[in-house]
């Protein structure tokens, strides 16, 4: 009897702790970046949203996007940016990503988006 008591107190103890150490919320964010299926002409600009989870409330972050086959037009250092299609980069995707500094150690800190520009030009 007194080793069915031992044993039933061990798994009990066991799935306990395996109980709490599912549960844990993680220190690090989970990051995503969306945006328009495409851009509709030359020269529209397009938005870029970043969204995080709760997980960054109290921490000092700093918000960096870099773009390629466009430029940022407005919203650098923002969870929201507007990109421009540059001429030169006509018929390319354009990609943004979306970087985090300050976040814990061991976190993923950058996501992307990408939008295919349109081949033709209006007009």
């Amino acid at each position: 009897m007194r080793k069915l008591f031992v044993t039933s107190i061990l798994v009990l103890t066991f799935c306990a702790t395996m109980f709490a150490q599912t549960n844990k919320i993680s220190p690090c964010p989970t990051i995503d970046v969306s945006s328009a299926p495409y851009i509709t002409d030359v020269g529209d600009p397009i938005t870029f949203v970043a969204s995080l989870n709760n997980a960054t409330e109290k921490l000092d972050l700093k918000y960096i996007w870099t773009v390629s086959g466009g430029e940022i037009i407005e919203g650098q250092g923002n969870l929201i940016v507007k990109v421009k299609q540059k001429v030169e980069d006509f018929g390319q995707t354009l990609t943004a990503t979306f970087e985090i500094i300050g976040l814990p150690k061991g976190c993923a800190n950058t996501a992307s988006a990408s939008a295919p520009l349109i081949l033709e030009r209006k007009g």
